[in-house]
This record gives structure tokens, C-alpha cells and sequence, in this order.
């Protein structure tokens, strides 16, 4: 069975079971948040499936993660594309975020690119260089007639 991380983004969902993650200012965001999504990652990828559950039959697949987060679990989720790499941890097979920031104003003044990065910073970018008149494909999409 896959494995759903949920991130909330705040104590709005009382009783809900999501990630409990330790909140700014008392720690900066990457020693804090960042880190603590990232282990539970990384607990989802290689404790959780030897965990003995109490229906027969029923096996935790680690290989198979989405994550999901909304307002800044969203966020938190995004990071999770890149974060786990730098731990040898595989990032999840699918991100879901809802109504998160991802483009913060400061962005341009100190700018964070990580090590893993597509292409480098200073390099020109067209966006219309990635459209394509045939549909792309992938080995979790299926092309769907016409």
C-alpha cells in the first residue's frame, strides 16, 4: 500500500494525523521544519515498512510515497523534492501543494539553489523552450487517444 505524508500548514486540523514539526522563529527553517519533514520521509521510507500492523495482509510500501501539504506544509512538502537528496534519501513519488507560497520576495536578493539543481542560475531561461506540439510521456502517464 502507498503512504500518504500529510504537512499542515497550521493548528487548524485538531485531531488529524499529520507531521508535527517544529515551528519558526525558536528554530530557522531549515534546521527545524525542513528537517523534520525530511525525517519523517525519511521514517516513511525505512522503518514504516517493517513496523508489524494489526491487519493481516495489509504491507506499508516505502517505495511508494506522495506528499502531501497545504499553506506552508505545502511548502514544506515542495522542499522535499529537494532536500532528501543531500541525505541519501529518495525524494516522494508525487508532491501535492495547496495554496502555498512558492516565490518569496527575497528570493531574488539571496537567491537558493541547491547542488542539484537542472541548470545554473546565471543561465538564460526561455519557458517556451519546453513546449512541445506533441504530448510527452513518461512511464506513469498513458497516452490518451484522440
Amino acid at each position: 500500500m502507498p503512504v500518504a505524508l500529510l504537512i499542515n500548514g497550521g493548528d487548524d486540523c485538531m485531531y488529524s494525523r499529520n507531521v508535527d514539526y517544529r515551528l519558526c522563529p525558536e528554530v530557522n527553517l531549515l534546521e527545524g521544519p525542513m528537517t523534520d519533514v525530511r525525517d519523517a520521509l525519511r521514517w516513511i521510507r525505512h522503518e514504516l515498512p517493517s513496523l508489524k500492523l494489526s491487519c493481516p495482509g495489509l504491507r506499508v510500501d516505502g517505495d511508494r510515497v506522495a506528499v502531501v501539504g497545504w499553506p506552508t506544509g505545502g511548502s514544506l512538502a515542495m522542499s522535499l523534492g529537494f532536500t532528501p537528496l543531500q541525505y541519501g534519501i529518495k525524494p516522494p513519488e508525487a508532491i501535492l501543494a495547496f495554496y502555498c507560497p512558492s516565490n518569496y520576495d527575497d528570493f531574488h536578493k539571496n537567491p537558493i539553489y541547491t547542488s542539484y539543481s537542472i541548470s545554473s542560475p546565471d543561465e538564460e531561461y526561455d519557458l517556451l523552450d519546453s513546449v512541445r506540439d506533441e504530448p510527452g510521456s513518461c512511464s506513469l502517464c498513458r497516452t490518451i487517444p484522440q
